[in-house]
């Protein structure tokens, strides 16, 4: 039989410790993964009335360099995606239906419970 070696309880502790102080290895996203992070309070600037341009602009001054084709692309994604529920209606996020020629209202005649 093969004799188990046994750890000191303090060395245990020791890597314990020095695990736990140990920084996050890579913190720098692509810049698609940042849109994607920034995606709600984008939306929300667009929202405001800022355009994507705009937008650059504002992340340029802190030294995000995002390219135009890739805030445009985000829009382009965003206005076919989200659809909110609201008392009976679904309708296109932050009512871009107004905005856009492919906005949907969509009034639903029998209440979900009904269904």
């Amino acid at each position: 039989m093969t004799k188990k070696a046994k750890i000191p309880l303090q060395k245990i502790e020791a890597l314990k410790k020095r695990l736990q102080k140990l920084p996050i290895k890579n913190t720098a996203k692509s810049r698609e993964e940042a849109v994607e992070v920034l995606a709600s309070s984008f939306q929300d600037a667009l929202e405001k009335g800022y355009t994507p341009k705009e937008l650059r602009s504002i992340f340029a001054e802190e030294g995000v360099a995002l390219p135009l084709s890739l805030l445009r692309k985000h829009v382009e994604e965003e206005q076919h995606i989200p659809l909110r529920k609201h008392a009976g209606t679904v309708e296109k996020a932050a009512d871009k239906e107004a905005n856009s020629p492919l906005g949907i209202i969509i009034k639903l005649d029998t209440p979900d419970e009904d269904l």
